[in-house]
């Protein structure tokens, strides 16, 4: 860490600790355990969420996901785009695709210290990639995402339910065993923090991987001397030739914050600054666990644990039943524009919402 970076992480560590004076900690933890926070929300509830497909036209496939607050400057922001390059399949899986994921957080820096990360904008970058990582292929270099997998602590003691396997088909990004292969380079942009970040970021891979289209590729003819080389690639440019990555699988990252004794889901930037402690469940559609991260320096008992992971399945569950009903009218959509079946003069902006997803509070329907 250079001494510039150095002295940034531990001027926003100050700040961060001033921010809330000593009666509004006191006011926020009040309000949760009494079932109230301070926005109006219960435990368990998300704040609005807003979703967008192809964000950036130059991706293969891209999404923006807002967690909306009382106001644009108080929204958590994250987008992600999606870019297929054909590489080399790695020798330990060489009928397997690759993935990589790169996350740039140098535009907002965290109040709290991930365990085995930091709050500079390039550690805590690489901390979120790693999860992210883990999330989507449910491995750690050979072995697989669950506790003891590494040694840097990021990862917390999980039950053996924990799912270790890739989330997507990586056999389906193969395009010549040993040979060539998709490489899928996720990079995500970590645009505005104000709470709840690596679930917002999950969310926005889930929906950029779901928006991917990855061409069709054609392996030339190669004569009987060539030996072992690869015959020519040919990328089919046609739209309608793409494939998709089938998401079903992948799980979101829901965020539980111990404040007192209670824990919340989606905690706000000024309630991650009350937080003894929180916990992260990767969640797939089943309810599956794929994924536990942890932060905080207060240690979580059992009982406590128990509770917050099944608060954070049941609201992941819920979440992602919402994103595959939008994703497949998303899909549906865009399959509709490349055949030519919507009529020339429909609205534009019709086609726009049919790529956004929004998820209100339960609340603001009187």
């Amino acid at each position: 860490t250079t001494p510039r970076a150095h002295h940034h992480q531990q001027l926003k560590s100050i700040m961060s600790a001033v921010r809330l004076s000593d009666s509004e900690r006191a006011y926020i933890a009040d309000g949760v355990a009494q079932g109230i926070r301070n926005d109006g929300r219960g435990a368990a509830e998300h704040r609005p969420l807003r979703v967008a497909l192809g964000c950036v036209p130059q991706a293969c496939g891209s999404a923006e996901c807002i967690v909306q607050g009382a106001g644009a400057t108080r929204s958590t922001r994250a987008v992600c785009a999606i870019r297929a390059d054909i590489a080399q399949p790695s020798a330990l899986r060489p009928g397997c695709g690759l993935v990589s994921v790169r996350v740039d957080a140098s535009g907002v820096v965290s109040g709290r210290d991930w365990v085995g990360g930091g709050k500079d904008g390039e550690n805590l970058g690489a901390t979120y990639a790693k999860v992210l990582e883990r999330v989507i292929l449910g491995v750690d270099g050979d072995g697989p995402a669950v506790a003891g997998a590494s040694g840097d602590g990021m990862m917390s003691s999980v039950s053996s339910s924990v799912t270790s396997t890739a989330a997507i088909d990586l056999e389906s990004l193969c395009i010549q065993p040993g040979k060539a292969c998709w490489l899928l380079a996720v990079d995500v942009v970590a645009a505005s923090d104000r709470g709840s970040m690596i679930d917002a970021m999950s969310i926005a891979v889930r929906a950029a991987l779901a928006d991917a289209k990855i061409p069709k590729v054609t392996i030339g003819a190669v004569g009987d001397d060539a030996g072992d080389e690869v015959g020519e690639l040919e990328v089919d440019d046609d739209p309608d030739a793409c494939s998709r990555i089938d998401v079903s699988r992948l799980g979101v990252v829901v965020t539980t914050s111990k404040i007192g004794r209670h824990g919340v889901i989606d905690a706000t930037e000024d309630e991650e600054a009350c937080a003894e402690s929180t916990m992260s469940v990767a969640v797939d559609r089943e309810g599956l666990i794929c994924g536990e991260f942890s932060s905080g320096v207060e240690g979580l008992d059992r009982g406590t644990a128990t509770a917050m992971r099944t608060l954070a399945r049941k609201v992941g569950v819920e979440l992602i039943e919402k994103m595959d009903a939008y994703l497949a009218t998303a899909m549906a959509n865009t399959q509709g524009r490349v055949n030519g079946d919507e009529d020339e003069d429909e609205d534009d902006e019709d086609d726009e919402d049919a790529r956004v997803m929004v998820v209100p509070l339960p609340e603001l329907d009187e």
